[in-house]
Parts: structure tokens; sequence; C-alpha cells
């Protein structure tokens, strides 16, 4: 007869309170270590993404000047509305339609239509990077860009250290004031011509509707416009409250003709040989505002593009970089 030792009992035991908030101290450690570490790997990963997007948008708009013979106007393009009055039935949405037409949504930007209207010039206007150069909407486009809506517009403010920007201020509560928006520019009718003539849009539709009225752009183009920023990278706003839009691309940043009256600002796309490790192509100021890790990059017209801080794009764009 074989007898059956009997089995020990087993004991479980179970963490104590002190133990358990031991573990989530030392969870909470290593999630306080870890996010921040992920977050400047997403916004490097953003960051280089962008750059990217500038290197296609460097080649394109090179390759728009081979064939043109000059930079383009705009690289997107203007905010669009359909209008079958026309032939393209497309032309630029003028600022008393917002709100009441809908513009055309950026992937079905047409980017031809009529300028000088009713004028003898009368001709169409075809020619931005869009469907062109650049086939690919998505690099006009910023990941850290809330408004990501295709139909979203707004006006443009010029820089502060343009031409037509000097004179406005930001005040400590980061909203501009005297700021001025980016116009449609018509011939200078003045007689006699004055001095120094003002240099009208090429692409301007109809000179008695569009003549000084405000450009519109889509929100989403991180590449002509962006956030304008203070000089320690807060978002500015304009004394209404909303996001202060600044112009980041231009080829004719003063609208006058010759360095003689615009000043000494040869880093201009418009001048035949600016100097291509000083010249701005365009800057994207998104990384820095939103983001709040990022610093603003600036694409160089030697291809090059390069990480500033908000303090150096704000004392030295567009014009005077170094």
């Amino acid at each position: 007869m074989v007898t059956r030792m009997p089995m020990k009992k087993r004991m479980q035991r179970a963490f104590t309170l002190t133990e358990l908030l031991i573990v989530i101290a030392i969870i909470a450690i290593l999630a306080a270590i870890l996010f921040p570490v992920m977050a400047t790997v997403r916004e490097q990963a953003r960051q280089s993404s962008t750059m990217s997007n500038l290197y296609s948008t460097y080649v394109a708009a090179n390759l728009y000047a081979e064939d043109e013979g000059h930079y383009p106007t705009t690289l997107f393009g203007y905010a669009e509305v359909a209008d079958n009055t026309l032939n393209p039935a497309f032309r630029p949405m003028l600022p008393s339609e917002m709100g009441t037409v809908s513009p055309v949504t950026m992937d079905n930007l047409h980017g031809a239509f009529r300028v000088q209207v009713g004028q003898p010039g009368e001709s169409v206007f075809k020619g931005y990077l869009y469907h062109e150069q650049i086939k690919d909407l998505n690099v006009f486009l910023n990941q850290v860009n809330p408004v990501t809506g295709k139909a979203v517009v707004t006006p443009a403010y010029y820089p502060i250290n343009s031409p037509a920007g000097a004179g406005a201020t930001i005040d400590g509560n980061g909203i501009l004031h005297g700021g001025q928006f980016v116009r449609w520019i018509a011939p200078d009718t003045s007689v006699p011509a004055p001095a120094c003539p003002v240099t009208p849009d090429s692409e301007l539709p109809n000179a008695a509707v569009y003549g000084g009225v405000a450009k519109l752009f889509y929100a989403a183009d991180s590449l002509d416009i962006g956030p304008m920023l203070t000089q320690d990278g807060q978002i500015v706003h304009d004394e209404f409250g909303a996001v202060a839009y600044e112009l980041h691309y231009s080829p004719d940043w003063s609208h006058q003709i010759g360095i003689t009256c615009d000043g000494p600002r040869v880093t201009q796309l418009k001048y035949k040989n600016p100097p291509q490790d000083k010249t701005v192509l365009t800057y994207v100021t998104h990384h820095s505002a939103y983001s709040r890790r990022g610093t603003v990059i600036t694409l160089l017209l030697n291809g090059t593009a390069r990480k500033i801080s908000a303090a150096q794009a704000f004392e030295q764009l567009p014009l005077t970089y170094h």
C-alpha cells in the first residue's frame, strides 16, 4: 500500500499598496522621458518631409524659370472661383465673394484665366507650378498645419521687413497693427510718370475690378504663405483675433523698377543674377508656429534648405538673409 504525502498548499501573495505605487511611479517616469523623445522624433520626421518638399519646389521653380525666362508670380496659385462668363471659365477669387461663393478646391485648381480683360492686351495667363512642374498637391501642404480644408481661403500680409510691410508693428501681445494686405497691383497711370514707376502684376485679371484689391490664397498652402511670427516664435494675430498669414514667396517684393528705386535689395528673384546663397526662394513658419519644437525652414536660391531660429527669421526674412 502506497501512502501519498499531502501536497503543500500554495500561498498566493498580492502586491501591497506601496509596491503598486512604486510601479506606477516608475511607469510615469518612463513615460515622462519617452514621450518628449518620441514627439521630437516625430517633429524631426515632419521637418524632413518639409525639407524634401522644399527641394522639389526649388527644382520646379528653376525649371519654370528656364522655360519662361522668369520665376512664377506665385508658387501654387491664388484662390480661384468658377465664372461661366469667361473662357477659361475661372478667375481669382475676390474678397467680396468670401462666404458667398465657393472657391475651387486646391486639388481642382485650374491655374489658367484671362488677364487684362477688356484691354487690347487681353490674353490667357497660364502658369504656376501645380499641375505642370509639380504634380503632387502634397508638396504644397504641411503636416503640422492645422488647416486641412482645401477650400479655406485667406488674405495675406506683407512681412514687416519687406518694402510694402514697412511701418507695421507687432505689440507685446502678438497683435499686428498697420499691416498691409498683399494686393493686386494695377498699372500706374500717374501723370506725369513718377521717377520710380510701380511694376504692375503681370497676371492682373481686370484693372478696374482687381486693382488695389487684396489677393486671396489657400490657407493650406504652406509655400506661398504661412503664419506670421513674433521674435520668440509666437503666432501673430490681426486686430480681429485671426491668424495673420504672411506672404513668404514673391519674385518682386518692391514692385518698383531698378535697384536705385527700391533700394539695395538685390536679393529679389526679379533681378538677373541675385546671390544664390543669400536670396530666399521661400520659407516655412508652420513648424515654429504649431509644433513649438520646430524652427523656421528657409529655402535659398541655391537649393539649400536651412533651419533658422524664429528670432533670426524675424530679423532677416525675406530680403536680408545672411
